[in-house]
């Protein structure tokens, strides 16, 4: 696997890992809503 490759899957996980905290930020702002379990 080049460095090309690798720093390319580094982006996605980013990015990936982006959005979930944004999910969880998204159940944050619903009452009721536990993001620290997802969190955690």
């Amino acid at each position: 696997m080049s460095y090309r490759d690798f720093k390319s899957l580094n982006l996605a996980l980013a990015s990936f890992k982006l959005t979930l905290v944004n999910t969880a930020n998204l159940f944050a702002a619903i009452p009721g809503g536990k993001p620290s379990n997802l969190l955690s």
